[in-house]
Order: C-alpha cells, then sequence, then structure tokens
C-alpha cells in the first residue's frame, strides 16, 4: 500500500474483521452449525490420537483440512477456540489477497473496497471464525484468481500453472471449490485461443442482451400453460410433484429436472431462433481447435491434477480404498445437475412469499451491488472499458454454469462464494469505472455500508442478546454444554463411550467415543443408514451413554435422518436412565443417558422449559410449576442424585427465579415431592377425562385420567386438583403421586 489514505483505510477494514469474528469466536454456538465445527475438531482429535480418516474414521471431505486442523490443535491447543482462530487467520490473509486482487483488476481503491465488502460480507461474517472449510475455500479462491488475472495481465505461464495448482489445491479442503477449478480451467484453454474466445463473447453478447428478457418471459409464460395443461390432463399427485415451473416452485425431488430441462430447451430453441445461430458450425469448429490444443489441455489438466494426486493419494488412498466413495461417489447423491439453478431461484422466492426476509440477510451483496448497477444503468451513466473485467465476465458465465448446471453441489450462498467473488470485483469495477460523481460514490458507499452492516448486526445480535433473527434456537448451546459438564464433574464419572448426535458435544465435553460413526448425520444423509441399523451400530460398538441436545429436535431434509432422530427421542426416555437433562422454553436442550435399561413404566424429561412426562414411550403431558402469578416454564433442569432419585428445578423468564423438587421413579409411576405446598400445571397433549372428581375438586384418594387408552392416577398429601380445560388440570400439594393403571 503506497499512502497513508489506503493504510487507514485497511486498517479500519481489518479492524472491522477482527472485531467482529473475534468476538463471534468466543461468544457464538449455535447446534445447527456447529454440528459441523464438532465433527471436524473431534476428527482432528483422533488424528492426533493415531486414527486415520475413511479408514478409521467415516469422513465424506478431502483431507486437507482435517490433517492442517490437526496439526493446528497439536501446535497450539486442542480446544475450539484454536480450530476458530485459524479460519479467523484465513479469513484475514483473504481480506490481503482481495486487496492485491482488486489491484491487480483495476486499482489500489478497487483493492480496498473489495476488501471491505468481503469483511462485512454476512455470509462470510457467519463462516470466517467456524473451524469448517469455508474459509480456506475463500483463500484459495482468491489465491487462485489472484495468479489468474496475474496471467492475463502478463501473459507468464507460470502464473497460469499456478493458479490451476492453487484450485487444484483448494479442491482437497472441499469438493464445493472444484467448479471453481474447472472454471479457471476452461477460461484458460480459451483465453489462450483467440478464434475460441471470439465465439465466447458472441455467445455472451447473446446470453447478457436486453432481448433476453422478451425470451425468458415468452419461455416462461409458455412454460407455465404446459405445466397447466398437462395437471388438467393428469391430475395426480405424482404428475403435481413433478411438473412445476422451475424457479417459481420449490424444488425437492430428482424427477423435477425434466420440467427443468424442458424450460431450458424452450429457452433454447427461442434464443436460437431470435439470434440465428448456427451453433452446429461453430461447435465442430471449437472442437477442431480443442483438439489441435491437445498438449495445452494435458498441461493444465495435470496442473489441477496434481495437488490432488499428491494430498489425496497420501493423506486419503494410502489409508484405505473406501476414500473415492466416501468423498466424491456418496456426495453425488446431494443435487443433482441442471436442477441447481432452478432449486436456488426456488429458495430465494419461498424465502420472499414465506414473509423469511432474514434469510435473505446472506443475499444482501449481490442484491446491493445489482441494484447500484441498475441505478447507474438508469441514469445512463457508462463504464470504461476494462480488459480484465471483460475476460472475468467469461469466467463468471463459466463458474455460472459449472455451478448450477452441472455439478452436484447444493448451491447454499456459503458453497457459491468463489463464484460470487467473481461477480463483485465485475459489478464493482464497472461502478468504479462508471462516470459518477463524487456525491453519488458517496451515496453508494454509505448505502453498502449501512445495509451490510444491518446484515451484520443481525447475525451477531440474534446470538448474543437471544434473539430470533434467523431461527429460534442455538441460543444457549455454550451455557447447556458448560451446566453439563459442571454435572459430569461433580456428580457423575462416565466409563466407556459415549455416543452424541451432534459431534461438538463429544468434543467439547473431552469424550470417548465410536470414531468410525462420529458423523450421524453423514452416515444418514449420504450412506443412507437407518433407525434400525444405528441402534445396531451402538450396541457393537459398546456404547455406555448418550448425549441428546437441540440438534436432535431440529426438522432435517433427509428423511433418514429424522428416522433415525425421532427413533432416539422415543427410545432413550422410556428404555434408558435419564442422568442429567436441561431445556429452554425456545426448545434448546441437552440430555445424558446411561444406557442401562429402566423398567418404570412412567418417565419424565425436560422438554421445551417444562418437565415431559412419558408413558410407555409416548408423549402424554407437560408440567411446570406456578407460584403467586409467576410460572416456571423458561427452563427446566433434571439431575440424578443416586439410582432413582432427581433433582429438578424450574425457572421462571421474571427475574430469572426458580422452584427446587424432588422425583423419584418407581416401577409403575413417579413421586414428586415439594418443600412446601406449591400449585403445578399439567397441560396433556390429548383431551382428558376425569373420574371420581369430587364437587369442590378435592379427593383423598386422589382421581383416575384418561387418556386415550391409557389411565393416570394422581394422589398424594394435601392434594387439590381442578380441571381447567379439555387438556389441563391444576394440582396443589405437597407430594404428587402419578401412577399407571392397568
Amino acid at each position: 500500500m503506497r499512502n497513508k489514505k489506503e493504510v487507514t483505510y485497511f486498517s479500519v477494514i481489518a479492524i472491522f474483521y477482527l472485531l467482529t469474528r473475534l468476538y463471534l469466536t468466543l461468544t457464538y454456538f449455535d447446534e445447527y452449525f456447529d454440528y459441523d465445527e464438532g465433527t471436524y475438531l473431534l476428527i482432528a482429535r483422533l488424528i492426533n490420537w493415531g486414527y486415520l480418516p475413511y479408514r478409521d474414521i467415516f469422513a465424506v471431505h478431502p483431507p486437507l483440512y482435517y490433517y492442517t486442523l490437526a496439526l493446528i490443535l497439536r501446535m497450539f491447543g486442542d480446544n475450539y477456540i484454536i480450530g476458530r482462530l485459524f479460519s479467523v487467520f484465513l479469513g484475514f490473509a483473504s481480506l490481503i489477497i482481495a486487496y492485491y486482487v482488486g489491484k491487480e483488476v483495476r486499482n489500489e481503491r478497487l483493492g480496498i473496497i473489495l476488501a471491505g465488502f468481503l469483511a462485512m460480507n454476512p455470509t462470510l461474517l457467519l463462516t470466517n471464525f467456524l473451524a469448517v472449510q469455508e474459509t480456506f475455500i475463500e483463500f484459495f479462491a482468491l489465491i487462485s484468481l489472484y495468479c489468474l488475472i496475474r496471467y492475463l495481465k502478463t501473459e507468464k505461464k507460470h502464473y497460469a500453472y499456478l493458479s490451476l495448482f492453487l484450485a487444484g489445491l483448494g479442491s482437497t479442503v472441499k469438493f464445493t471449490i472444484i467448479p471453481h477449478a474447472i472454471s479457471i480451467y476452461l477460461a484458460l484453454l480459451i483465453f489462450r485461443n483467440k478464434n475460441i474466445y471470439r465465439y465466447l463473447l458472441k455467445a455472451k453478447q447473446i446470453i447478457v442482451n436486453k432481448e433476453q428478457i422478451k425470451i425468458i418471459t415468452i419461455t416462461y409464460v409458455l412454460m407455465t400453460l404446459v405445466v397447466s395443461s398437462f395437471l388438467v390432463i393428469f391430475p395426480t399427485k405424482a404428475t403435481k410433484d413433478i411438473m412445476v415451473v422451475p424457479g417459481f416452485c420449490r424444488m425437492d425431488n430428482f424427477y423435477q429436472t425434466l420440467p427443468s430441462l424442458l424450460l431450458i430447451s424452450i429457452w433454447f430453441i427461442f434464443t436460437a431462433m431470435s439470434f440465428r445461430i448456427k451453433f452446429v458450425n461453430a461447435f465442430l469448429e471449437i472442437m477442431s481447435l480443442i483438439i489441435n490444443d491437445t498438449k495445452e489441455i494435458l498441461k493444465y489438466g495435470l496442473m489441477i491434477l496434481l495437488p490432488k494426486i499428491i494430498v489425496e493419494g497420501l493423506l486419503g488412498l494410502v489409508s484405505t480404498t473406501q476414500y473415492v466413495n466416501q468423498t466424491y461417489l456418496l456426495q453425488g447423491a446431494r443435487m443433482w445437475p441442471v436442477f441447481n439453478f432452478f432449486w436456488y431461484i426456488g429458495e430465494v422466492f419461498n424465502d420472499v412469499f414465506s414473509k423469511r426476509f432474514d434469510d435473505l440477510l446472506f443475499r444482501f451483496p449481490i442484491i446491493l451491488l445489482v441494484l447500484f448497477v441498475l441505478i447507474a444503468s438508469l441514469f445512463k451513466i457508462d463504464s470504461s472499458k476494462n480488459a480484465i473485467r471483460g475476460k472475468l465476465v467469461i469466467l463468471f458465465l463459466i463458474n455460472f454454469f459449472v455451478y448450477f448446471f452441472m455439478s452436484p453441489i447444493v448451491p447454499f450462498e456459503k458453497f457459491l462464494i468463489p463464484m460470487w467473488i467473481i461477480l463483485y470485483i465485475i459489478l464493482l469495477d464497472f461502478l468504479l469505472g462508471s462516470g459518477l460523481s463524487k456525491r453519488q460514490a458517496i451515496a453508494f458507499i454509505l448505502a453498502g455500508i449501512l445495509f451490510l452492516s444491518i446484515a451484520d448486526f443481525g447475525i451477531i445480535y440474534r446470538y448474543s442478546e437471544q434473539r430470533v433473527i434467523i431461527r429460534k434456537y442455538g441460543n444457549h448451546s455454550k451455557e447447556l454444554r458448560d451446566e453439563l459438564e459442571l454435572y459430569l464433574r461433580e456428580n457423575y464419572t462416565i466409563k466407556g463411550k459415549v455416543y452424541s448426535a451432534n459431534p461438538m458435544n463429544t468434543y467439547y465435553l473431552n469424550l470417548g467415543t465410536a470414531p468410525r460413526y462420529l458423523d450421524l448425520y453423514g452416515l444418514a444423509v449420504l450412506k443412507e443408514l437407518n433407525a434400525s441399523q444405528f441402534f445396531k451400530i451402538l450396541k457393537q460398538e459398546n456404547i455406555t451413554h448418550f448425549i441428546c441436545s437441540t440438534w436432535c429436535y431440529i426438522t432435517w431434509p433427509s428423511k433418514n435422518l429424522n428416522n433415525i432422530l425421532r427413533s432416539l427421542l422415543r427410545t432413550l426416555p422410556s428404555n434408558y436412565t435419564l442422568l442429567y437433562g436441561s431445556s429452554y422454553e425456545n426448545g434448546d436442550t441437552i440430555e445424558l443417558y446411561s444406557l442401562e435399561k429402566n423398567n418404570s413404566t412412567i418417565t419424565i424429561k425436560p422438554y421445551f422449559g417444562t418437565l415431559l412426562l412419558i408413558v410407555e414411550g409416548k408423549y402424554i403431558g407437560k408440567m411446570y410449576v406456578e407460584d403467586n402469578k409467576m410460572v416456571y416454564n423458561f427452563k427446566t433442569t433434571v439431575s440424578q442424585l443416586n439410582e432413582n432419585k432427581y433433582k429438578i428445578i424450574q425457572y421462571s423468564a421474571n427475574k430469572n427465579k426458580k422452584h427446587e423438587f424432588m422425583a423419584k421413579i418407581r416401577s409403575n409411576g413417579v413421586i414428586f415431592y415439594f418443600k412446601n405446598s406449591t400449585t403445578i400445571l399439567v397441560k396433556f397433549l390429548s383431551p382428558i377425562a376425569v373420574l371420581n372428581q369430587t364437587r369442590e375438586t378435592k379427593s383423598a384418594d386422589g382421581v383416575i385420567l384418561i387418556i386415550g387408552d391409557r389411565k393416570i392416577k394422581i394422589y398424594g398429601e394435601d392434594l387439590e386438583i381442578t380441571k381447567i380445560s379439555r387438556t389441563k388440570i391444576r394440582i396443589h400439594g405437597t407430594t404428587l403421586i402419578l401412577q399407571e393403571e392397568w
């Protein structure tokens, strides 16, 4: 950086980056995200213990990140903060590279703006501090792009080779960068051949053309008519599931690739007719040119494959023949080519129509830049030509085609970062090259900072202030784990292996596990493990304890995974012994079970801030204390004191007051002991009938509740029972006994 002004601007960006990422590093936990963190951290720990991924551990990504993270943990300490700081470091290095990328494309100003744009990018904000691969991918995408731009400016071949090598090395971290690597490979072949480049420029002019607005409109109107007619003629459920208008409807099954292909075909026919494309001759000529350039094609291909051969060969293939199957073949089932683009657009429309505008936070950067370019075009502000930008447009179009129409990668925002970075550069360069006045430029910059700051603030605020912005869960994950750790340290020593549905619990609590099966998500989604197979694995691996947490209560797209989790949530509390459990009203939960047989017909566990009553595996109702017009259903904690005796603490949301009582599990029921006469509200999940209830709602012998096909007797000392609705009763007393009647 040449002058003080640049240094000052970059320093401000750096400070913002470090403050936000370090704050999140130390405070942020969300079970939706930290599952992956826990998996990778646990794999890295196991590598340091002598286990090998793919052979001893079911692992679904290439090895470079696993082994690099293992080295970092070995050198600096084995805890999640060290793993996260590695990502923070990589993200900071990426900002420096971004500056030089922008500088090469146009000037130092573009470098500063690009670095600032990435520092404030909401998707990167949420990945730069996590111990996951995405920041590594960002790093390799930027550095390979830098080398490519250097090649375009200098035509020195070693930059082209280095760009391909670095992109290939990035693909040994995670396969989501492979489309980026393929795009650089194809772009280099195109740029070195003037005739092929000429054809691609013509294709770009056809695709990026105002006439396309008419063509796309006609295509979608015709497609809507076709789908409507088809549904009228064949009005079956199968037809409704398959025949959709791609992009406007949510895409969720493989067979919807058929209407996607139909829509693309209609668009292609109208485009060919409108622009009078003679594509056959052009295609044959391009193929001829490619064949004549075979030597360079092979050289470029070798530069991408070389790091894969070295890294994946030594760290993957050498360990087991299962490597290719686990990392590549299984991953191909997650999404289908052609389908991706329409899935992505359908998700955007679904978010808008469902009023989930908070999910649009991650798309703010693209929305803003496109908006600014449209505003500039509206006022007829032209942009000066930039040869590098023109070639980056070609690179972006190739990226777009490969990511959305060829690859099986699920098009989540974090997986598309390599492609979006190219588009950021193109649009920012367009704006910088336009004839914006100083006032207009300042207005654009301030608007960009404002909206990106709102997005960033939302992401941070939803956790730190426990507000619901994107998801309703995850706010209390660290607190729950710390409390379980305290319980284990003071009350219980685990001897044997522990399985946690979320590996972060196993890693965070430093517990032993079954290495081969630690990734339940990967096993269920990619290997299609079912519930019966999973329980068989637990038995074979001699698992003695199980941890359920918030992650188990999330509804996932995978049918297999949901079946396993639902089966777990039914089986554990009714068949095994709860040692500790804690749950908040928003659903944040953690539960520790001993896999020793539990023979009681009525059991309890914490559930959404209350105490759940379970009869032979079926949830029948939930209860919580009411006292002086205050309800204690904000949080419930259950901890085992001895074999069948539990301490229960229920907390209120108001001033965090708590009410403590005891419970004893018997073979046919449960007894609750209160220090003083206490009021309990019980909400049943089904309508109830109350038998032998006195007029004054008092009964020395208690009452019998009919809940579906079950009879539950309620009795105790100084008991007063009042039915207040079809599903609610209020109980007042010092001892409460629930017992199943036959």
